[in-house]
């Protein structure tokens, strides 16, 4: 949870500050897109925007229709809630006793605490995410999906002297650096895992927050089942995959 999920997030955020004075946008809603909107929000930030390009994560079960800001807020019990003790052991299926499941990431996410608005990725962002911010767009921006476009929303949905962190591997991007970057005086930087002693310190800083990142966990699957737990996380429609012993599963 922590090595290449939390204490990835952690490096790219001390990079760019994130406080309560910022509005923070995450592009990418899987296990590391959610790490950033969970400590994004633990670091105070005032609104945090979640964009993401898989209808799977953002659908409400069985409907087809996207999820909107505030549904289903109270479907979950308390010990779902972003500053709660940490969520019971999920199945191989992703089934749970004491939350609905299967949910959509985004809703999961909203239930959580530690996300206001999820947007399905689209042409239309940079405008959605301006609209959402007063006109201005938002202090920084976290990429966490690679996608090209995604990374160009990114910088473009960030308003002047804001700062954008690519954490995302791969992919490519085209974007207008006098338009979009120099400009408006944006800084956009990379950010790549992270040092032991900074694990030691996200560790640390976790447990005084008192947020459960075990509550981004979709899947747990048992040793035999390896083989089956890639799959699934290669799939792109999880959060954090998990594999565990025996005693951990339900």
């Amino acid at each position: 949870m922590v090595a290449c999920g939390f204490g990835t997030v952690y490096e790219a955020l001390e990079k760019i500050g994130v406080s309560g004075n910022d509005a923070v946008l995450v592009t990418g809603l899987g296990p590391v897109g959610l790490a950033a909107c969970m400590l994004s929000k633990a670091l105070g930030a005032s609104k945090v925007i979640g964009i993401d390009a898989v209808d799977e994560r953002l659908q409400v079960p069985g409907t087809g229709h996207l999820t909107r800001a505030g549904e289903g807020a109270s479907s979950l019990s308390a010990n779902c809630m972003l500053f709660s003790p940490a969520l019971p052991p999920l199945s191989a299926s992703g089934a749970s006793p004491s939350c609905s499941s299967p949910l959509p990431l985004s809703q999961v996410a909203r239930q959580l605490g530690i996300v206001d608005e999820v947007l399905l990725a689209g042409p239309d962002n940079v405008a959605q995410v301006k609209a959402l911010t007063g006109g201005h767009g938002v202090e920084r921006a976290v990429e966490c999906s690679a996608a090209g476009p995604a990374r160009r929303v990114a910088i473009q949905a960030t308003r002047k002297w804001g700062r954008v962190v690519f954490i995302g591997e791969g992919g490519s991007v085209t974007f207008e650096p006098s338009e979009d970057l120099l400009h408006e005086q944006k800084s956009v930087v990379g950010s790549w895992v992270t040092s032991i002693w900074k694990m030691e310190e996200v560790v640390e800083k976790i447990v005084r927050w008192k947020i459960k990142p075990a509550a981004l966990i979709t899947h747990r699957f048992s040793l035999d089942k390896t083989e089956d737990a890639y799959k699934t996380m290669a799939g792109g429609k999880s959060g954090k995959v998990a594999v565990v012993f025996d005693e951990e599963l339900p």
